[in-house]
């Protein structure tokens, strides 16, 4: 299971930027196991946005986030749509 640190854990804003991207490909994919992939790495996500959010939340939701899409074998496409999600905001990291 991946661990993070409170510096590596995204706001509220980037996860729900996530999603709408999330959304978008899925609308779009003609790709039905890739389809299959991102609706089980995101189906819990708006769960954990509609509960009382704080720093212990954010973990949750982005660790299952990550385990979920290591599991897919999609790690480094849930990491690149991170770094976007960022970066729409401002908050490029270096990583």
């Amino acid at each position: 299971m991946i661990q993070l640190d409170d510096n590596d854990t995204p706001s509220r804003n980037v996860l729900l930027k996530m999603l709408s991207v999330i959304l978008m490909e899925i609308r779009i994919s003609e790709d039905l196991k890739m389809v299959h992939s991102l609706s089980d790495i995101f189906h819990n996500l708006p769960g954990h946005l509609a509960m009382q959010w704080n720093e212990e939340r954010a973990k949750k939701a982005y660790n299952d986030i990550l385990n979920k899409s290591k599991k897919n074998k999609l790690k480094n496409y849930i990491l690149d749509l991170r770094k976007s999600a960022e970066c729409s905001f401002g908050k490029s990291k270096n990583k």
